[in-house]
């Protein structure tokens, strides 16, 4: 409050009383959020940005020495940071837009709040203060919030659900593999690749890819790959292996392309390796 003063004394003695007008007339600047959006999202955290818009109906120009921001999840204080060495000047009669990025581990988010895990998406309160000394007025903060909501990805679940031996004969055999992918998203996904290779004990039954398969939210989708084996090609060894009581397993990898439906969510790649046990 000090070197206001002084600064009121300089303004009366050079300025005269239409200076000393200006400065008693002196009024609060506000502050609003202006837009606020999802920059970026992925397993790991989701990163947001909000512009600031600080306005100063004062005829002279004015600073803000610094602010501070809290970020809340579900009501529950999640950031808490504080800029005060960051100042931001307001011209005369003008505004500034201050831009403030913010990140999001999603593992924090879970580490503090556990039942997250089984939501699809979450809300947020973010509350900015801005900090400003004015002469007459005296030091204030200017507080602004906003409230929203983010989505929470979640990867699918792949499960090996069926290794059948469907037909049994001298010539050949027959079986039916059966892949399981449960989005356990509300947001439809797309499996834009799947190359596969499958193997039967040492033997390799079958490999190749598929693509564009479409999974809604909260849905299981059942890929099934029948196949054929001769055993002129196959040879007597995996005849032998089906013979067998100790039927050998099946095991199933691929490399999955997946693209959830959700809006600035780069497309991912996984690879699975599951086991089944071969049952007739």
């Amino acid at each position: 409050m000090g070197k206001w003063l002084g600064t009121l004394l300089v303004v009366i003695l050079l300025s005269g009383c239409a200076s000393l007008e200006t400065v008693i007339d002196m009024q609060k600047p506000d502050a609003k959020v202006v837009a606020a959006r999802l920059t970026g999202i992925n397993f790991d955290e989701v990163t947001l940005e909000f512009d600031l818009e600080l306005n100063n109906p004062n005829p002279i120009a004015i600073n803000s020495s610094g602010f501070t921001y809290d970020l809340a999840l579900e009501g529950n204080p999640f950031l808490a940071v504080d800029k005060s060495t960051q100042e931001i000047s307001i011209p005369a009669t003008g505004t500034s837009i201050i831009n403030l990025p913010v990140a999001i581990s999603f593992v924090d988010a879970f580490n503090l709040i556990s039942s997250l895990k089984e939501k699809d998406e979450f809300s947020y309160e973010m509350v900015v203060g801005f900090v400003f000394e004015l002469p007459v007025i005296g030091n204030f903060s200017v507080p602004v919030k906003h409230q929203g909501s983010v989505p929470i990805p979640k990867l699918p679940k792949v499960e090996l659900k069926v290794a059948e031996l469907k037909g049994f004969s001298f010539a050949g055999a027959e079986f039916l593999i059966g892949l399981e992918i449960e989005n356990q998203s509300k947001f439809s996904m797309l499996v834009n690749q799947l190359d596969y290779q499958i193997e039967l004990g040492d033997f390799s039954l079958a490999s190749g890819a598929l693509s564009n398969r479409e999974i809604t939210g909260k849905e299981s989708k059942l890929l099934q790959f029948p196949i054929k084996v001769s055993f002129l090609e196959s040879g007597l060894a995996l005849y032998n292996a089906l013979k067998s009581n100790q039927l050998p397993d099946v095991n199933f990898k691929s490399s999955m392309d997946i693209q959830p439906d959700i809006d600035l969510f780069d497309s991912f790649k996984r690879d699975y390796d599951l086991t089944l046990k071969l049952s007739k």
